[in-house]
């Protein structure tokens, strides 16, 4: 039962991966089969040979897997998919090889550093993606000092909530106490929580000025709204810079492209001239990017261009999407850089 569940979790996984990359990643059904290859480890364990000669084998084979897993991994890479077999196969190889302390692989497994990596390793696990995405947030710099910094800091944090939530939590005998514990803890988030709500954010922790700029962020002209490609030509919001002169300018993007409108508006009052405004929600301006419905408004607006012999097209997008983990094609897959 345990190989069945495992097998129909990984087929999900490989057939879901396409349709809902995200989902894939982060739901369990997608992900169950990775847990249930170390139970199916133990379940199996006592059958497989008990040689020194399987054991390295175990060994270079997880070392290979993992270097492999390490070296071919890119941003264009889908995962889980059929890739995350590289580092579980790893993980559960080395299982095998370190199962004896005497042997080679056990030795260098029970080298007091990797020991103490793989104790906290799931207090790790916790930690380090709140790390990862709240330090460039505070310190504003991606640098590899802070990329190392934070690396760091995961450790410590790790090592922190091991000593003094998960090592004790193991050891509790009052039962009781942590029911009443866990109990009141909910109470005060979901109170918290519901504080924050309510006050949209406690908004009066903040001076006026910093209120004024909050706020500028939902200054956009609800106008322009209707700015798609079905009335960018037969609305007069739609049409922006100076009044009463054709139109030589097309402002293409996506919602950045909207949010901009104002300042589009002004730039071409200045130069004397005129141009158009449309943008579809979640759509860079580049051809191959994003679902079928991008594709089609990036055809059509170029037809449209064309045909109103528009001499300037700019391009507006939030362009450090591609820097930062890259765009995806209409199905789902990460382009790379050489497309």
């Amino acid at each position: 039962s345990i190989l069945i569940c495992a097998v129909l979790s990984f087929i999900l996984n490989l057939v879901m991966v396409d349709l809902k990359p995200e989902a894939t990643f982060y739901l369990l059904p997608t992900r169950a089969w990775e847990l249930l290859f170390g139970s199916l480890l133990a379940a199996i364990e006592f059958r497989l040979p008990k040689s020194t000669a399987f054991k390295l084998a175990m060994g270079i084979g997880a070392v290979v897997l993992l270097v492999l897993a390490l070296l071919s991994y890119n941003p264009t890479t889908q995962f889980p998919g059929w890739f995350a077999l590289l580092p579980v196969l790893s993980a559960s190889m080395f299982l095998l090889a370190g199962s004896d302390k005497d042997d080679a692989f056990g030795r260098v497994l029970s080298f007091p550093p990797l020991r103490f990596v793989g104790v906290i390793s799931y207090s790790l696990y916790l930690v380090h993606w709140p790390v990862k995405v709240f330090i460039p947030l505070i310190v504003f710099d991606n640098s590899m000092f802070w990329k190392v910094a934070g690396f760091l800091i995961s450790f410590l944090l790790a090592t922190l909530m091991y000593l003094y939530v998960e090592r004790p939590s193991k050891t509790l005998r009052n039962a009781r106490g942590v029911v009443i514990g866990y109990a009141l803890a909910t109470t005060a988030l979901f109170a918290l929580f519901s504080g924050l709500i309510l006050t949209s954010g406690w908004r009066d922790r903040f001076g006026s000025q910093a209120l004024t700029l909050a706020d500028a962020s939902q200054d956009i002209d609800q106008r322009t709204q209707q700015c798609t490609l079905s009335n960018a030509l037969s609305s007069s919001f739609c049409r922006i810079g100076k009044e009463n002169t054709r139109a030589t300018w097309l402002i293409l993007g996506d919602s950045h492209a909207q949010a901009l409108a104002g300042a589009f508006d002004l730039w071409l009052e200045s130069k004397g001239e005129a141009g158009i405004l449309v943008f579809q929600h979640g759509c860079a301006p580049i051809y191959g990017v994003g679902d079928n419905d991008c594709q089609s408004f990036l055809k059509n607006a170029r037809t449209m261009w064309n045909a109103q012999d528009i001499k300037n097209v700019f391009l507006v997008s939030i362009w450090r999407v591609g820097l930062e983990g890259g765009f995806r094609n209409n199905e789902g897959h990460f382009v790379s850089s050489n497309n």
